[in-house]
């Protein structure tokens, strides 16, 4: 739980090894400067994380011990290996039938498509899942820890997509210039997975914590095989947008799957989690393509992508709040004071 300490190792391991192999190929390393980055980082975690651990190496092994690490750990391989191949597996097809060129518009869409879950992750991630692994024997603070992640992933991320699905194309160019144009495409299609990833990750981190592992190896399976055939024939139908939509069925199969494994765990209200959310970016979306896109024309350039990032988040925000004001004005002031220093009470404590 000593988040702050961590985060200053996380910090030095992304900047530092970063700033080492700059400085590598500046001495002519060439390729070797990223090895040079990935040793770097890998040591700077490891001894970081042994320091703040206190960990010290003992000849003395636990037989127990060492049944539960293999058991989780090889649980654990499976899961990530699976996870790889879910991520790479798109890659892999797109650059063998598409080509190279469209495996690089394809790549800098997924790219940014993952922005709000790497941006969340701290925050959504890493902490709930300590949260989670702390409650496990409590049900009903489990169930409202659950809820609460869940409540603003749902509603701080939604817009995200919006912007993405409404200006992908113009997001694409003023951030790349006009030759990365055809990803805009696929970034508008990447809405969905926007959204949906996260909350996958979410209910994967829920899994790890009440070491129900295989919960997360079954969503996997099923979304690799779905993934497998179904990319081939969008991609040879649709070209490489398919094989995007391909990839946000495939995460929403995963959600699927998983829920059943989650629901054993907390209570969940779908409808009141996700119900409110989804109305409103529907409700922005039609006022949008309707009301506000036929009269003017959006460039990509700073001011239009500014105005129109702002009226998608207003709109949908006064949507939210006109759909569900009281729970949202709620749990805004909770959000508020938990994140005021108040002794040792955690915001779940507060909120349970």
């Amino acid at each position: 739980m000593e988040y702050g300490k961590s985060s200053v190792i996380r910090l030095c391991s992304r900047v530092i090894p970063w700033i080492g192999a700059i400085f590598l190929a500046w001495l002519g390393a060439g390729a070797w400067s990223f090895v040079g980055q990935q040793a770097l980082m890998a040591s700077i975690l490891f001894f970081g994380y042994r320091a703040l651990s206190g960990h010290r190496f003992r000849w003395r092994i636990s037989q127990e011990a060492m049944r539960r690490l293999f058991r989780f750990g090889g649980q654990m391989f499976i899961s990530r290996g699976l996870e790889v191949g879910f991520y790479r597996l798109g890659n892999l097809m797109i650059g063998t039938w598409a080509g190279t060129a469209q495996l690089g518009y394809f790549n800098q869409a997924f790219v940014l498509s993952e922005m709000g879950h790497r941006f969340s992750w701290p925050a959504l991630g890493q902490v709930p899942f300590a949260a989670y692994s702390r409650l496990q024997d409590d049900r009903d603070k489990l169930s409202k820890g659950y809820e609460l992640v869940n409540y603003f992933l749902f509603r701080f991320l939604t817009p995200v997509g919006l912007i993405f699905l409404l200006l992908g194309e113009q997001v694409i160019v003023f951030l790349y210039g006009e030759k990365w144009h055809p990803a805009g495409p696929l970034l508008q299609a990447f809405a969905l997975y926007t959204l949906a990833m996260p909350v996958f990750e979410n209910m994967k981190a829920l899994l790890y914590s009440q070491d129900k592992i295989p919960g997360a190896i079954f969503a996997r399976l099923a979304q690799l095989g779905f993934l497998a055939p179904g990319m081939y024939f969008a991609l040879k139908s649709l070209g490489v947008v398919g094989a995007v939509y391909v990839l946000d069925i495939g995460v929403v199969i995963g959600i699927a799957v998983i829920y059943f494994w989650v629901r054993k765990l907390v209570r969940v209200e779908l409808r009141k989690l996700a119900l409110p959310p989804l109305l409103a970016a529907l409700g922005t979306f039609v006022v949008w393509n309707f009301g506000i896109a036929p009269l003017h024309h959006w460039e990509p350039r700073f001011v239009d992508m500014f105005i129109g990032i702002l009226i998608i988040s207003g709109l949908y925000l006064m949507l939210l709040f006109s759909i569900e004001r009281q729970g949202f004005l709620a749990r805004i002031q909770w959000l508020v004071r938990t994140l005021k220093p108040k002794g040792e009470v955690t915001g779940v404590n507060q909120a349970g």
